[in-house]
């Protein structure tokens, strides 16, 4: 890989921030980087369920099973982290209390 070339946005998704000063000191591009794996991933949630939904074939039931699963896990997580964050996704602005 050459030295000069970015990582993926799947690779520059943070695990995990524990304050919100680190998320202040990621750049736009971050930001935006992490906003379009969020939209990918919910894409991917809704590919899955419509998959689930549609599966008819019982070999490949438990493999859509797995699919939806991982595919909301993800975006629950990735989801999470934007409501920590309090990012605003094409416009919208997430509000959160502590009871949600």
């Amino acid at each position: 890989m050459d030295t000069n070339q970015r990582p993926s946005v799947a690779t520059s998704v943070p695990l995990a921030f524990s304050s919100s000063a680190e998320v202040e000191s990621m750049s736009q591009e971050d930001i935006e980087a992490f906003l379009q794996t969020l939209r990918k991933s919910k894409q991917e949630l809704e590919i899955a369920r419509q998959q689930f939904e549609a599966v008819a074939d019982p070999l490949l039931i438990d493999h859509i099973v797995f699919r939806l699963g991982a595919a909301e896990r993800h975006f629950s997580y990735l989801f999470q982290l934007a409501r920590r964050w309090n990012l605003s996704l094409d416009g919208i602005q997430w509000y959160w209390s502590e009871n949600d």
